[in-house]
């Protein structure tokens, strides 16, 4: 039984380990963030579990240890944390984008990962370097136009670029030290189209290139990491919550480029989006996790060359959560050369290791299915809408809804749905009583469902904005709908302070009510937030106008 259950670990991780990178279903709405993060909890839980139950077929429980161990433990309880007492929406943090969960499961794969022998380590490289090629070769045929099939890495070329590159050391190593003509031709070739991919990879990151990730520079991303932890110093805004921060606390001059109306998920590099996240804790334990690495030069280890990629690319570019589990990964392959082995012989101290993660990995499971299953429904109801399947869109939207009610994206397509049946139905001609009755139950349902958004997500301005946009919709058919929206236009000015078109709404609704110097002011502030928006400037003068007549 030992040995099947060994067989049935080892080449799972092996799997897991090849798999990953490549891994998506169009099944979610992110087919490759949200089927990575799937793929990553199913598969640790069962190794986990496996591994759990190999401790009392054998003598004792053995296990490898290495000199960061304790920093991974560290990183992994501070994002944890984080996510569930400090992000707003924990369903952010440890679902979509989920960045606290690929990290919290990136660093038991890591710990996984530091359990197997030489020969399997060897076999874990031989995994990543297969993966890297077929990625490799995909995206040069996709990238020639060869072919329509990509099988992208991950969802964006900046991870793309860093797995490839990040791979490229240990082939290489292996061309010049295999003695077999062979060997060495096998992997001069796979490198060969590795180093080929990433540099396609690097020519889409070019600022010409349509698939260009727009990021904000590094002196508004150091402001936003500043300001944020003057006023959280040591937790930051929360993981998956950068846009909350930088909302907040982008400087004015932010509004003076062209890309001024951007909603930036990362900063302008990792160690930024980290700062502004999860505070200085978290920063300085993942800066420890790399020097405590590198501060010894082993060039000899190809994996150590690996880090040294990651690391230089983590200090200028943002590297996005999925990429967590495989620098996991390469930190574990590296530092297995530093382990040493222990043993817990205790039959009670087992016990008291084993019942904790077992129900750990009860409640994982059962989170899983209420995150990515209620996922499923809602990119089902979504593609419904290209078929003009009203039915399925909204049975889908509902029962995702009831599964999970927590998640803000949800409440915010049910608001958009109800939005677009009340204008359809006051569009008509002739409205009946049962007509006219709909609308008022459709629009009280779109209030609720934009109160939901909040209520889930207090710190989001777009929320507020857009039930701001609500009310302003329905002035003229609900009571008081222009002091609600004056409210929530408002609030969401709090939550971003220089953002001119807040402002111009705001003064609309004052304009609306003749409440002409307040309008002007509102208007004063959007011009004084970007001087150069010409529509500022008409509105201003507009309620000036209006004042002097």
């Amino acid at each position: 039984m030992l040995k099947i259950l060994s067989f049935i670990d080892k080449y799972l991780h092996l799997g897991l380990i090849f798999l990953y990178p490549i891994f998506f279903l169009p099944l979610f709405v992110n087919p490759y963030s949200t089927s990575k993060l799937l793929l990553l909890v199913v598969v640790v839980l069962i190794l986990a579990l496996i591994k759990i139950v190999k401790t009392f077929f054998s003598d004792g429980l053995e296990f490898n240890s290495s000199k960061i161990d304790i920093l991974v433990i560290l990183l992994s309880l501070i994002y944890l944390l984080t996510g569930i007492f400090v992000t707003p929406n924990k369903f952010d943090a440890l679902f979509a984008p989920g960045t606290s969960s690929f990290v919290v499961f990136g660093s038991i794969l890591y710990f996984i990962t530091n359990q197997l022998k030489e020969s399997d380590k060897r076999l874990a490289e031989f995994s990543l370097i297969l993966s890297a090629f077929f990625s490799g070769v995909s995206q040069i045929l996709a990238f020639t136009g060869l072919t329509k099939v990509n099988f992208l890495v991950f969802e964006n070329p900046i991870n793309n670029c860093i797995f490839l590159f990040s791979v490229l050391p240990v082939i290489f190593f292996k061309v010049f030290n295999y003695q077999k003509i062979l060997t060495k031709v096998f992997f001069g070739i796979v490198g060969f189209v590795v180093f080929v991919a990433g540099f396609t990879n690097v020519y889409l990151l070019l600022p010409a290139s349509k698939t260009s990730i727009k990021l904000p520079s590094f002196k508004v991303g150091w402001v936003v990491a500043v300001d944020t932890i003057k006023v959280r110093p040591f937790f930051g805004v929360g993981p998956s919550n950068f846009l909350q921060g930088y909302n907040l606390n982008r400087p004015l001059a932010s509004n003076l480029s062209k890309d001024w109306e951007a909603k930036y998920l990362v900063s302008s590099n990792t160690i930024l989006t980290i700062l502004t996240e999860v505070g200085l804790i978290g920063t300085v334990i993942f800066v420890l996790l790399f020097v405590l690495s590198l501060i010894k030069p082993r060039f000899d280890n190809p994996n150590y060359i690996s880090l040294v990629i990651i690391a230089f690319s983590i200090l200028v570019l943002p590297i996005f959560p999925s990429l967590m589990p495989i620098i996991f990964v390469i930190l574990s392959l590296y530092n297995h050369d530093n382990k040493h082995s222990d043993k817990l012989t205790s039959k009670t101290a087992l016990f008291l290791v084993t019942i904790p993660f077992l129900g750990l990995i009860a409640s994982s499971f059962y989170y899983s299915y209420i995150c990515f299953y209620p996922e499923y429904l809602f990119t089902k109801g979504i593609k419904s809408i290209a078929k003009n399947d009203n039915q399925t869109l909204f049975k889908n939207i509902n029962k995702a809804i009831s599964i999970n009610s927590k998640i803000d994206r949800y409440h915010q397509m049910a608001r958009e749905i109800n939005m677009a049946l009340v204008k359809s139905l006051i569009s008509k001609q002739d409205l009946t009583d049962n007509d006219k009755q709909a609308i008022i139950n459709l629009v009280q349902q779109t209030i609720t469902e934009g109160k939901a958004t909040i209520t889930l997500n207090p710190k989001n301005s777009n929320h507020w904005e857009s039930l701001g946009d609500i009310y302003n919709s329905f002035i003229l058919l609900t009571k008081g709908a222009d002091e609600f929206a004056i409210q929530t236009y408002t609030q969401a000015i709090s939550l971003d302070p220089i953002n001119p078109n807040l402002r111009i709404k705001l003064g609309k609704v004052y304009l609306g009510q003749k409440k002409l110097d307040k309008a002007i002011k509102s208007f004063e502030l959007a011009v004084l937030a970007k001087p150069d928006l010409a529509i500022a400037h008409y509105n201003l003068e507009k309620a000036k106008e209006l004042e002097n007549n």
